[in-house]
């Protein structure tokens, strides 16, 4: 769903004419923003980042799950887009809503007026809580959130490694892809072992058990989507797992394979025991048999366990992301 802005006047834009029209305006103006995440990995095409961002936004405007607000009062137009977690609505028990697109500029006021309208609409679905990520560097929204009352809870660091400088200390025979069986056994690790910094974890407004169940939610849904599960053996039983995948997506537009982690848990019991760090090389290892060229990841800038296991594995820290609460 698309709206139009203009001054304090909010309206649904309802035909697919004036939609091309306004993403041109948006497309064109590209250029004149703080990069998108996908800006600074690394491409064959310089303008691949913007492809992906079109095909993404494109595919997402008729989803009545994501709400894009269009402001043009200004030099530069100003786009930004949420979606509603339906999917979280069922682990926390009220509806949550993300950041999707934050194209914003430099006038606080007109960056200011759009999130407001997006929390008005957001309000009037019943969503409860807002979850606010944008560019580190952007410090114009970053004062603009801070003085509507959104609350900081961390940084996430997007750091990306070339696979072609893996050596073979990263195989590792303990490490391979998860069967069918273990997938309770993973779901349980991520329910009771997960890093409890994360911005969920962190705001006390959220129910610990009910962060406990997502992470777990999101190895199970493994099962049918996309992802991978790698797992790593010790004493013949499971002692933790890395979700990862290989991203088509990032194929078509940026012109390399790229390897994406997303989640990894150890057991308490087998820390200290160099497992974790065996588990994250010989993930890094299968991705680059799977063929990926490049591998992204992302942690936040207070886990400095995690900051160390990337930077001594050779990963370059690309974008910066910053995490914003809001209770509506």
């Amino acid at each position: 769903m698309l709206f139009k802005l203009k001054g304090n006047s909010l309206e649904l834009c309802k035909s697919q004419e004036e939609q091309l029209n306004l993403m041109e305006t948006i497309y064109n103006n590209l250029d004149n923003y703080y990069g998108d995440h996908y800006y600074y990995y690394p491409s064959t095409n310089k303008d691949g980042w913007k492809l992906l961002f079109k095909e993404t936004l494109s595919s997402n405007l008729n989803n009545l799950n994501y709400i894009y607000i269009i402001n043009l009062d200004g030099l530069l137009p100003i786009l930004f887009g949420v979606r509603i977690n339906l999917w979280d609505e069922e682990v926390f028990g009220f509806k949550l809503s993300n950041s999707v697109v934050t194209l914003f500029g430099n006038d606080i006021k007109l960056i200011t007026n759009t999130i407001k309208a997006s929390m008005k609409i957001l309000k009037e679905r019943d969503v409860k809580a807002i979850v606010f990520r944008c560019n580190g560097d952007d410090l114009t929204t970053i004062h603009a959130v801070g003085d509507l009352g959104f609350r900081y809870y961390e940084n996430i660091i997007w750091p990306v490694l070339k696979t072609s400088n893996l050596r073979d200390i990263y195989i590792s025979n303990n490490v391979r892809s998860i069967k069918d069986s273990e997938y309770k056994e993973a779901a349980l690790i991520a329910k009771k072992y997960q890093y409890d910094r994360g911005h969920f974890y962190c705001d006390e407004r959220f129910d610990k058990n009910a962060i406990n169940n997502l992470y777990a939610k999101w190895v199970n849904s493994c099962k049918v989507s996309n992802s991978d599960v790698k797992v790593i053996e010790f004493n013949g039983e499971i002692a933790g797992y890395f979700v990862c995948k290989i991203d088509s997506l990032l194929k078509k537009y940026l012109g390399y394979n790229y390897g994406r982690l997303t989640s990894l848990a150890l057991k308490a019991e087998y820390r200290g025991k160099q497992l974790g760090s065996e588990l994250f090389k010989g993930t890094l290892n299968l991705l680059k048999k799977s063929g990926a060229e490049y591998i992204d990841s992302g942690y936040a800038s207070k886990n400095h366990l995690s900051a160390r296991l990337h930077n001594s594995n050779q990963f370059s820290s690309v974008y910066q992301e910053v995490t914003f609460h809001y209770w509506l």
